[in-house]
């Protein structure tokens, strides 16, 4: 068993880079047109961005370009028993480390969404989602696999009982 365990929450839509790529560009735009002294004129439209209105338009837009831009992972280290998500933007991000529970079962669920859920349980009934798929299928397959992969027990929905994974897929 490896002592950290990623699960990588993958690429974000092509729509969705597309979207935060525009964002990021007007929000350069708007900064670097927030500082000239004369208003900028595009064919009838005259725009004056002073700074603290270009602040307040940035932040705004900030906000919609890091939600189509945000990818979360999963973190596990079982060695120091720790948990973090983390959250990347390209290359650059951020997360905490959490105290981490031992880990007990992993299990599928269907959302009101038509999602099927991926969540770990640890013994505190604290659950973690960590993947989400538009097929039973693809969701128990990979539970399965994390379910060998951690050591820990699946949650057969359908026979509602626990069972050991002796195998990888």
């Amino acid at each position: 068993m490896k002592d950290l365990i990623i699960l990588n929450g993958g690429k974000r839509s092509v729509f969705h880079r597309i979207i935060a790529a525009t964002l990021y560009a007007i929000i350069f735009f708007v900064f670097v047109f927030s500082f000239r002294e004369s208003p900028l004129q595009i064919g009838n439209v005259i725009l004056n961005f002073t700074v603290p209105k270009a602040i307040q338009i940035n932040c705004y837009m900030l906000f919609f370009a890091f939600r189509y831009s945000t990818v979360i992972h999963h973190h596990f280290n079982l060695k120091d028993k720790k948990y973090r998500r983390y959250y990347a933007i390209g290359p650059v991000g951020f997360g905490l480390w959490k105290d981490l529970t031992t880990l007990n079962y992993a299990a599928t669920n269907h959302n009101n969404n038509n999602i099927y859920e991926v969540i770990l349980w640890d013994e505190k009934n604290n659950r973690y989602k960590v993947g989400f798929f538009k097929h039973l299928k693809d969701a128990q397959e990979t539970a399965k696999m994390l379910a060998y992969e951690f050591g820990i027990l699946f949650y057969d929905k359908e026979k509602k009982e626990l069972i050991k994974i002796t195998e990888r897929n």
